[in-house]
């Protein structure tokens, strides 16, 4: 049956046509379109699922890999609790004590180690071996150099010997001498502990009480004694070295690695610098390490092993003095030269222990007292 088309015309009305189709098709079209949509429907719902599925393996993966890095850590962790657990704490080193001083050397010891970290003893013939180190106060000084003095009220009248002199910033006396003759000189500051020899200060006690400021050195004197010119501007003249000490602190110096539990530290202070300076004493601080205390871990095994390489804790550091020349060494009678001088405080060091020295050819012996290179 052919749909039949009805054309209506006026004046006043559009044309308008009317196609009249029959309900099957009708129904066909719709069932089409319905289709169509619906695939479209569940093409979107598909990828919806789909990216919503990767995101999910995405969280997933990523929630397992902080998992395997918190059970890893939670491992290492316990590893390293069982580790510190099993090995015993660091050992300390045994203190540093004096045994005597004199114008340039220290000699020193410290009581032999004879158990390890765990508080066993150690075994005949395994002696630890020890790390002394020093830090001296002695130190070159050399015009223009930056340094830290302690200062030191006008009043006191100590600076300098007596001779201080502190300026004003706006004065303009000049800070040169005419008894300035050398460039350079030798500090030995220092905090020394306890007094000084023949019962002269230590420097610790001199130092006591007094401020530090920076500063630079204008000039250098004989019998050491130098110009100083403050950050600030002030002036001082000829202040002595044992209120003078390094911009930065000195480094540690490792003096000794051995099996013995003495040592001898010379050459503290130079000959020629108490030729001048007399009475010029430097402050030493020394600490001692061992090795063959300590205990380590092997990790392929999970035991402790030992004892190993390690150094133990240093010591408390002790300071200590030397002391300036020797008063009877200055006595003329005991003349200018270093061999006699050096004998002489030999045999005062040895407190009148008689020493019995025999000369073999280039060769010297002594049955007692101090060492052999005093002679």
């Amino acid at each position: 049956m052919v749909p039949l088309l009805y054309t209506f015309t006026g004046a006043d009305s559009p044309t308008a046509y009317y196609r009249l189709q029959q309900p099957d098709e009708r129904r066909r079209r719709f069932k089409e379109e319905f289709a169509l949509r619906l695939e479209r429907e569940t093409a979107a719902r598909a990828v919806e699922d789909a990216m919503i599925a990767r995101e999910r393996e995405f969280e997933l993966r990523l929630f397992l890999a902080k998992e395997r890095k918190r059970e890893a850590e939670e491992r290492k962790r316990m590893d390293d609790e069982h580790m510190f657990s099993s090995l015993p704490p660091l050992s300390q080193g045994p203190l540093v004590y004096m045994i005597q001083a004199n114008a340039h050397t220290i000699w020193v010891r410290w009581d032999p180690v004879t158990v390890d970290a765990w508080g066993n003893e150690l075994p005949d013939g395994k002696a630890p071996t020890y790390h002394l180190s020093m830090q001296s106060s002695y130190f070159v000084i050399v015009e223009d150099m930056r340094v830290q003095i302690a200062y030191m009220e006008k009043s006191s009248g100590a600076a300098g010997g007596g001779q201080a002199n502190m300026l004003g910033a706006a004065d303009d006396m000049s800070v040169e001498s005419a008894s300035t003759r050398t460039s350079q000189s030798y500090s030995t500051y220092g905090t020394g502990a306890g007094s000084g020899y023949g019962g002269r200060s230590s420097l610790k006690e001199k130092l006591k009480g007094l401020q530090w400021y920076y500063g630079y050195v204008k000039a250098v004197h004989d019998g050491g004694l130098f110009d100083i010119i403050y950050d600030d501007g002030a002036k001082e003249l000829k202040v002595p070295r044992w209120r003078i000490r390094p911009e930065k602190e000195p480094p540690w110096q490792l003096l000794y690695v051995g099996q013995n539990t003495k040592y001898e530290a010379q050459s503290l202070v130079p000959d020629f610098m108490l030729e001048s300076e007399p009475d010029a004493a430097v402050s030493v601080r020394f600490t001692v390490q061992t090795i063959g205390t300590e205990y380590g871990w092997d990790k392929t095994t999970r035991t402790v092993v030992g004892p190993t390489r390690e150094l133990s804790l240093h010591s408390p550091d002790h300071t200590f003095e030397t002391t300036g020349l020797n008063p009877q060494l200055r006595q003329g009678k005991w003349g200018s030269s270093r061999v006699k001088r050096a004998l002489k405080e030999a045999v005062l060091l040895d407190n009148g222990v008689q020493l019995n020295i025999e000369q073999k050819g280039l060769e010297f012996k002594a049955d007692r007292g101090v060492n052999v290179h005093f002679i």
